[in-house]
Formats: C-alpha cells, structure tokens, sequence
C-alpha cells in the first residue's frame, strides 16, 4: 500500500478518525464540518448516516486520506443530480496540522483516481472566492476555472475531464 492512500467511511474507523473530524474546524471558507464538537458516540452515529449516503438517491461517498497510518483529511465525491452520469462534485479538506506540505494535491490526485475507476468523466470543484490555497491546488491539479449557473457568487467553479 502507498504511504498515502484514500479509505472509504467504514464502521470499523474509531478514535483516530474522529480526533481528525474534531480537529478540522467546524466552518472554514467553503467547508462545513458537520462532525466537529460531536462526542465520540454522536460521531459513531454520524459515520453510520454518512455511510449510508454511499446508496441514496443521490449518492456521496466520503473518504478517510491516510499517511501512513495518520488520518489527515476527509475527501467527497458526489454524484451531481441533474449532470450525467459521469460527474460528480469533488469536496477536501484536511486536518490543519497537516496543511501547506501538499497533502491537499496529493488527496485531490488520490480523488481523481478514484472517480476514474468508478466510471466518472469529468469532476467538479468548488471552492470559495478567497481560498486560494484550494484554488491553486484545483488548478496544479489540471482543474480549469469554468463558468457555471447557479453559483453564488461567492464561489469558483472548477472542473477538469478525465
């Protein structure tokens, strides 16, 4: 296995896991972290609910970006209602701590892979007007900044075909 490496949400992930949600803060520019502040048992509850996202209507599946064996972001791919098939959205963040070393590209690259494998075609990011650190690792990632309806304007859209 790679040093780095993407984990589905499983019920198998423990205190590890949810240190890194509590350490993510609870709003950022862009990034809503619905777990942050949960007790332990509340977090257990969370990760069932965010598991079985992965087979609604309008899937999402979440996943754990692993150094070595350190738990230092979470990572999305949503299926986009309304798109084809082959889009879905793509959503990161990771852990502070572990910020400004590159770790988001190499999680972004991990997404792409990933959507390819499950079929995906084309991947949409979005990211807030004054985050620059997610801008600029969308776009070394070959994301290119593309006009999209229903924006708010706040918000950049990204997408890169695969």
């Amino acid at each position: 296995m790679s040093e780095h490496y993407l984990r589905e949400l499983d019920e198998l992930m423990g205190k590890s896991e949810w240190k890194m949600y509590q350490a993510i803060p609870v709003e950022e520019i862009g990034w809503v972290n619905a777990a942050h502040h949960l007790s332990y048992a509340k977090w257990r509850e969370y990760l069932k609910r965010q598991i079985a996202k992965t087979n609604s209507q309008s899937p999402k599946i979440t996943y754990i970006m692993y150094l070595k064996d350190y738990p230092i972001g979470v990572a999305k791919l949503k299926f986009c209602p309304g798109e084809s098939d082959n889009v879905c959205e793509v959503a990161y963040c990771v852990r502070p701590v572990c910020r400004g070393s590159g770790l988001s590209k190499v999680m972004l690259e991990l997404l792409k892979k990933e959507a390819s494998k499950r079929g995906h075609k084309k991947l949409i990011g979005r990211a807030h007007v004054r985050n620059v650190a997610s801008r600029k690792t969308m776009e070394s990632c070959g994301f290119n900044l593309v006009e999209r309806e229903n924006l708010s304007p706040n918000k950049c859209a990204y997408e890169i075909t695969l």
